[in-house]
């Protein structure tokens, strides 16, 4: 007499792992693309906010665009081999944030984008002519200074530096001291970059004798510290 044995199968439940969906920061900006209207936030691969922006107040003080004092990326934390000092133009003329300027914005906010100069140069005659006249190669301001501005090694002179102050004409006399930024002074040894004289030029969209429909090319040279650093 044979036994009937019996088994038992385990029935095996299959473990679902269980994930929580990541939510992205609702602070982290969203990247433009093109070389587009650089009045909107969809120009130059993406500047994360738009121009329209009213200024704001941040955590540690100063406003939106500038980070809080003593933050590894504060500029005011950094030595700068800086040109001339002036005075910032009236109102918004010029800022490539579309907002009033300030004291700190026009100390700290804004620097020249050598990557747009490069780009415009060559653009069609009238155009490399009047870039001439902010970065000249000589004081007949006829034609511009070629390549980049770099230091060596932090140095500036007059051969690589500030070709604004070191070619534009000089100051006629009685000149006011309001408007010289408009004038060189035969010293170039600083850095182009950021020379509030050669700046005002840029924001102004030239001088008065620049044509309106050039003065957008020169303003649109002009970026805000944050949008690359």
């Amino acid at each position: 007499m044979s036994t009937l044995q019996t088994s038992t199968k385990k029935t095996l439940t299959p473990t679902v792992a269980v994930t929580t969906p990541h939510t992205p920061s609702a602070s982290v900006p969203q990247r433009g693309g093109g070389k587009g209207d650089r009045g909107t936030n969809t120009g130059r691969g993406g500047r994360g906010q738009p121009y329209n922006a009213v200024p704001r107040v941040v955590a540690g003080g100063g406003v939106s665009g500038l980070p809080p004092p003593n933050s590894r990326s504060d500029p005011r934390e950094r030595t700068y081999s800086n040109g001339r000092k002036c005075a910032h133009p009236e109102g918004a003329t010029g800022n490539p944030s579309n907002v009033i300027w300030t004291p700190e914005l026009w100390e700290y906010g804004v620097f020249v984008d050598f990557d747009e100069w490069l780009c415009l140069l060559g653009s069609y005659d009238e155009l490399t002519t009047l870039l001439a006249q902010a970065r000249p190669n000589d004081d007949t301001c006829s034609t511009h200074r070629i390549g980049r501005a770099k230091s060596d090694n932090g140095t500036w002179t007059n051969n690589n530096g500030c070709a604004y102050c070191l070619f534009r004409p000089r100051d006629p006399a009685g000149t006011a001291e309001s408007d010289k930024w408009m004038y060189g002074t035969g010293q170039g040894a600083h850095s182009p970059y950021r020379c509030q004289c050669f700046i005002r030029f840029l924001a102004e969209g030239g001088g008065p004798d620049t044509p309106d429909k050039h003065q957008p090319y020169l303003q649109g040279i002009l970026l805000k510290r944050f949008d690359k650093h």
